[in-house]
C-alpha cells in the first residue's frame, strides 16, 4: 500500500486511509445516534425532576416563613416593652412635675398628650394598664415584661 513514487502518492494514499476511518467513524456516529433515537423526547423535564425542583422550593419557602414569623414576633415585644418604658418615664415626668409622690394614681388623661403624643398601643393587641406611680406599666401580653 505504500506507493515509492513520491509524497503525492503518500498523500493519496493516506487520503484514502482518513476516507476509511471517516467511514468506520461514519458508522459509529449512527449507531449512537440510533441508541439516542430509542430514548423518549428529552428536550423537556420529567414529572420527578419538576416535583423535585417543587419541593425543594417548598422546603426553602417554609424555612423562611419561620424565620419571618420569628423576626415578626420579635418586633412586636420589643416595641411592646419600648412602649410600656416611655409609659413609666411618661408617669415620673408627670409625678416630678405635678408633685406626686410614690404609690398616687395615673390616668391617661394625665399622661396623654403632655408627656406623650397618644395613648400607646401593643402591636399583639394586647392592652396597656397604667399602674401608680412607682409600679411599671402592664401589658395584657403575658411575655410583655420589662
Amino acid at each position: 500500500m505504500w506507493n515509492n513514487t513520491g509524497t503525492r502518492g503518500y498523500q493519496r494514499l493516506r487520503g484514502s486511509d482518513s476516507a476509511l476511518s471517516r467511514s468506520m467513524l461514519h458508522g459509529q456516529e449512527e449507531a449512537v445516534l440510533s441508541q439516542l433515537s430509542k430514548r423518549p423526547d428529552s428536550r423537556g423535564f420529567t414529572l420527578i425532576e419538576i416535583m423535585i425542583a417543587v419541593l425543594i422550593i417548598g422546603v426553602l419557602l417554609s424555612i423562611a416563613m419561620m424565620n419571618f414569623i420569628k423576626a415578626r414576633d420579635s418586633t412586636r415585644l420589643q416595641t411592646c416593652v419600648s412602649n410600656l418604658r416611655r409609659m413609666d418615664d411618661a408617669k415620673e415626668e408627670y409625678a416630678m412635675e405635678w408633685g406626686r409622690s410614690m404609690g398616687d394614681i395615673v390616668d391617661w388623661p394625665n399622661i396623654v398628650p403632655t408627656y406623650l403624643r397618644k395613648q400607646p398601643e401593643c402591636p399583639s393587641r394586647g392592652t396597656y394598664t397604667l399602674l401608680p406611680i412607682g409600679d411599671p406599666a402592664d401589658c395584657t401580653i403575658s411575655d410583655h415584661d420589662q
